[in-house]
């Protein structure tokens, strides 16, 4: 199996959710269904980037969609082309889970967006926006056609998305 990723190539600060930063694209091969499981696949192992660490833990979840030899081809060169794009990670518009949505459809059509809708004082920092969040994009992963949970439960909470980063998200 080929597992793809993308994070921010430095950390990103609790002011650049919408600002672009240099991306850190990541792709290897995984050897056994059983790493994927049990293991932190998502460490890069490239000093001095954000993925050096992984996550620092196994995948919470992970979703097996049925394809075709044809399918998995479009799907890998869409990741092949996002990856030399090497388009700046952005928190909101291309981060982890709307990299893995766009490789998703271009095979399926799923649509994981979560409206943001800053207020307050966020709102002089942020714009609106619909992005992609990890509970979501799993959420709608499990509802493809012959899509099987192949580790986690049947469904999760998707909070708001201004949760994921230390911000609360409170719709007017």
């Amino acid at each position: 199996m080929t597992y793809y990723d993308l994070w921010p190539d430095q950390p990103v600060g609790q002011t650049e959710l919408q600002t672009g930063v240099k991306a850190d694209y990541n792709g290897k091969v995984i050897k056994s269904l059983n790493d994927l499981k049990f293991t932190d696949v998502s460490k890069s192992g490239e000093r001095g980037k954000v993925s050096q660490n992984g996550e620092g833990r196994s995948a919470d979840g992970i979703v097996k969609l049925t394809t075709t030899s044809g399918q998995d081809a479009i799907a890998k060169a869409k990741a092949a082309g996002e990856i030399a794009g090497n388009k700046d990670y952005n928190g909101c518009y291309n981060n982890c889970s709307t990299f893995a949505q766009r490789v998703i459809n271009s095979v399926f059509n799923i649509n994981a967006s979560q409206p943001i809708r800053p207020s307050g004082m966020l709102r002089a920092l942020y714009n609106d926006a619909n992005t992609v969040a990890p509970n979501n994009l799993y959420n709608a992963a499990l509802k493809v056609k012959g899509a099987t949970s192949i580790k986690g439960p049947s469904s999760v909470t998707a909070k708001p998305y201004l949760e994921y980063f230390g911000k609360r998200n409170r719709t007017p």
